[in-house]
């Protein structure tokens, strides 16, 4: 499954964000493991940050899963990297990427 396209703001801590619905029951998971990783278009993951990166449960939050990444992540403005995240629960496992885009905060 393809994920939707982000862009990051180059030299900015970013809140990475994702929200795990049971699509069977259509209920909140609550009870995941869940990481994502940035790479660049041929694979290799960008310095600047740990990887893969562990998003943590916000507490009654229904499925919202979040981590800080570091403004270190080296990203060029204008280019191109790819997420992969990834998520397991009981008796699930999901994977889906994306497209990153780098881009500059300006006023």
């Amino acid at each position: 499954m393809s994920g939707t396209p982000i862009s990051l703001f180059v030299g900015n801590t970013a809140i990475l964000e994702i929200s795990l619905v049971d699509v069977l029951t259509d209920s909140a998971v609550n009870a995941a493991t869940v990481a994502v990783t940035l790479t660049d278009i041929s694979g290799v993951e960008l310095a600047g940050d740990t990887w893969p990166k562990t998003l943590s449960y916000v507490s009654g939050s229904e499925g919202i899963y979040r981590a800080l990444l570091s403004s270190n992540v080296d990203m060029e403005e204008g280019a191109n990297y790819l997420y992969v995240a990834t998520a397991s629960a009981a008796g699930m496992d999901s994977r889906w990427s994306g497209d990153v885009n780098a881009v500059r905060r300006s006023f």
